[in-house]
């Protein structure tokens, strides 16, 4: 009963959630170490709001995440801020979510910190999701492949201070290590694909330091 009931109240979260479309551009796979794509929160100051975010795909876009030799692949909306004085960062919980709108991954959650600055630019995540990693018990929540994400779901409570201000903010897609994903539609099922494309450029390398060695071009 408990379990359908957390269900149940995070359905009702995302019902009620703003709604923020994100283009993740065409479907293609990645090998590069991350992606950062711009976003538009339809918000610039930081007042104490409390919020319930869904950073939704556009075009029947997804997340496709492979298994991997590292699994730190992270998710967020990154933003960068000005401000003058003390604001607390962020705080709340995150998770991704399914092609018929499921919990897809263990609840993220982060805890708010005091942050001071002097009217510099900084980056402050908005939240972040780590969906390869287990929950607080131990347990992971998603163990098959591949891992489809279509949608990430924020719940926040902003810090309170007029004089901070967002001038851009992007979603990062990525880490260190987590290089096999894709961007779908019309991506492989596997991150096969991914390892021969990096193998071939692996190859190209090879042969033009050969060729350079021998003298030539």
């Amino acid at each position: 009963m408990k379990t359908i009931l957390g269900l149940v109240f995070a359905f009702t979260i995302t019902a009620h959630a703003t709604i923020i479309p994100v283009d993740l551009g065409p479907p293609r796979n990645f090998v590069q170490p991350d992606v950062r794509v711009p976003i538009n929160l339809g918000f610039s100051k930081f007042s104490g709001q409390s919020l319930s975010l869904d950073f939704t795909f556009t075009n029947n876009e997804f997340l496709r995440l492979y298994p991997a030799k590292h699994y730190n692949f992270e998710v967020f909306p990154w933003l960068l801020v000005s401000g003058t004085g003390t604001m607390n960062s962020p705080s709340g919980e995150a998770w991704t979510v399914g092609v018929n709108g499921e919990r897809n991954s263990a609840i993220s959650t982060f805890s708010a910190v005091s942050l001071t600055d002097d009217g510099s630019l900084f980056a402050l995540p908005l939240g972040y999701i780590f969906p390869y990693f287990a929950d607080s018990t131990g347990k992971k929540f998603n163990t098959t492949y591949p891992f489809d994400i279509y949608s990430l779901h924020f719940d926040l409570l902003l810090g309170n201070n007029p004089d901070f201000q967002i001038e851009s903010a992007t979603l990062f897609l990525g880490g260190a290590g987590s290089r096999s994903f894709g961007i779908g539609p019309h991506v492989p099922d596997s991150g096969a694909s991914i390892l021969l494309f990096a193998m071939g450029l692996g190859a190209i390398g090879i042969f033009q330091c050969r060729g350079l060695r021998s003298g030539n071009p």
